[in-house]
């Protein structure tokens, strides 16, 4: 399937690279900077400075543990693991999520996913894939999100995707509405992402 292909090629085209990765959302409530860093067998680390309102935190994802502290209240590291049941890990299962839909580049690796391309400029192909709430609940139960509840309607991924491969930007889209918008620049060469040393479990 075309949709799957292009899958393959943005993966392949990110091994061993990073980029400067800036998302938005809940309506521009939240907003991180940071990097993400793809290593060469296709798993991804990402570091992050969010903030929310007047607070700031600190986001880690390394080896699909997030590790989260509240700079702004001067909190320590808690490691927040996929599938723990406790009520924090719950909590946070949205922003699991986000990181781990940022990473994948959206939903065009679904065989059976409706997919087409919305715009073409020199710069950058943009497609957009539709995912059903069959189709995103099943990619959550695949990455240990399975708590996480998939939208009725389904969402929509838009991906606008460099001549070499690159990804330049994704949107996540439910209900008609952005909910995340991930941005790319400064692809250059792997850089080592490391869970904090002195974290705790949550």
């Amino acid at each position: 399937m075309p949709g799957a292909k292009l899958a393959a090629a943005v993966e392949r085209a990110r091994k061993g690279k990073s980029a400067q990765m800036t998302q938005s959302g809940a309506g521009g409530a939240m907003r991180s900077t940071g990097i993400v860093s793809f290593a060469h067998d296709g798993t991804a680390a990402t570091k992050l400075t969010e903030h929310v309102g007047s607070q700031e935190f600190g986001v880690v994802y390394v080896d699909k543990v997030l590790y989260f502290k509240v700079v702004s209240a001067g909190t320590g590291w808690l490691a927040i693991r996929q599938g723990a049941s406790d009520a924090l890990a719950k909590q946070f299962g949205p922003l699991v999520q986000a990181m781990q839909q940022s990473q994948r580049g959206g939903t065009a690796g679904s065989p059976d996913a409706v997919w087409k391309v919305v715009a073409v400029t020199p710069a950058a192909i943009t497609y957009r894939t539709h995912a059903t709430q069959r189709q995103v609940a099943a990619a959550l139960d695949k990455t240990g999100m399975s708590q996480v509840q998939a939208p009725p309607g389904g969402e929509d991924i838009v991906e606008a995707i460099a001549p070499n491969g690159l990804v330049r930007q994704v949107d996540t889209i439910i209900n008609g509405a952005v909910t995340l918008q991930v941005d790319y620049r400064g692809w250059g060469p792997a850089v080592t992402i490391s869970a904090p040393p002195d974290s705790t479990d949550a």
